[in-house]
C-alpha cells in the first residue's frame, strides 16, 4: 500500500480524510502490516489508488485465493462429468 500512496503523491493525513479516518496513524499501521483495514476501507483505498485488491494485498489475496480453492473442493458437491452428447443422431 505504501508504494500505492507515494505513487499517489498523498501524505497519511490526506489519505486518513479522504477515507474518513480520524487518525492517521492508522495509515501508517495498515501500510506495515500491524493492522489490517475493515473491508469497507479495503475497498475505499482500492478505488482512491486505483489498485485491486490483489495488487494492495498480495500475500493475503493469495492466500486467500488458494484457501477457497481448497475449502470449495472440499465441500463442493461432486459432479459427474457432463455426457457427450455430440455423436447422438
Amino acid at each position: 500500500m505504501l508504494r500505492y500512496r507515494r505513487i499517489a503523491g498523498l501524505s497519511y493525513k490526506q489519505v486518513a480524510r479522504i477515507l474518513g479516518i480520524r487518525n492517521e496513524n492508522i495509515i501508517s499501521r495498515w501500510e506495515r502490516g500491524l493492522i489490517m483495514p475493515s473491508g469497507t476501507n479495503i475497498f475505499r483505498m482500492a478505488i482512491l489508488y486505483g489498485a485491486s485488491l490483489a495488487e494492495l494485498y498480495p500475500e493475503y489475496y493469495q492466500r486467500t485465493l488458494t484457501l477457497v480453492a481448497l475449502r470449495r473442493e472440499k465441500f463442493s458437491p461432486k459432479r459427474s462429468p457432463p455426457i457427450d452428447r455430440s455423436q447422438e443422431r
